[in-house]
């Protein structure tokens, strides 16, 4: 009704913690990507489904549904991999997974899980950085500038522009490769190129 979805990806925000913690995103862990048997990755993302088995031998084993930004993939837990980690395997936990390639008949990869481990998503501050803007103040110039000031300070926090000036302000949000690592000299740069205001409220 709204034209909005109410809901976001489960991992939206999180994505560029992620990526960084990951080897490959699940959509190119292929054998087309080069990937092949025998050969380690790094997966991370949400646990989405834990299927827990127990073999003719009588031992406990688990198959895990990752599921990432791209794409989701089956893992298999066997033996003592399991035993270490069975505690942690619970759906909706964020998690990355060391995993090794095996060849199936049809030619693409199956995983086995190596280790598990948790990162850390809870970033401290993590909100959108808002930098306030007269519309009448932009100018190609002062575009470049600002583009200039974030790029010199990469990290994972979203930028987002306010333009002000208008009816209502409107904001916009920037691309990816403008996030930012939040920073006394990332505010400093940008008070300098835009007032000391610009980043109130």
């Amino acid at each position: 009704m709204l034209g909005l979805y109410v809901s976001d990806h489960p991992l939206s925000g999180l994505d560029h913690v992620l990526r960084a913690e990951a080897s490959h995103q699940i959509l190119n862990a292929t054998p087309a990507q080069g990937l092949g048997d025998g050969d380690q990755v790094v997966f991370a993302g949400l646990i989405t489904r834990v299927d827990r088995r127990i073999a003719r031998s009588g031992n406990a084993y688990a198959i895990v549904v990752l599921e990432d930004m791209t794409g989701e993939v089956e893992i298999s837990f066997f033996a003592k991999t399991y035993d270490t980690f069975a505690r942690d395997l619970t759906e909706d936990a964020v998690v990355t997974i060391k995993a090794r390639a095996r060849e199936r008949g049809d030619g693409g990869l199956q995983f086995s899980a190596m280790e598990l481990r948790i990162p850390n998503v809870t970033v401290a501050d993590n909100a959108p950085v808002a930098i306030n803007v007269p519309a009448g103040r932009v100018t190609p110039p002062l575009v470049e500038e600002v583009k200039g000031i974030l790029r010199s300070h990469p990290g994972t926090v979203e930028v987002r522009m306010v333009l002000t000036g208008g009816e209502k302000p409107l904001t916009m949000r920037l691309g990816d490769e403008f996030r930012v690592a939040k920073s006394s000299a990332l505010y400093g740069d940008l008070k300098a190129a835009l007032g000391p205001n610009c980043l109130a409220g």
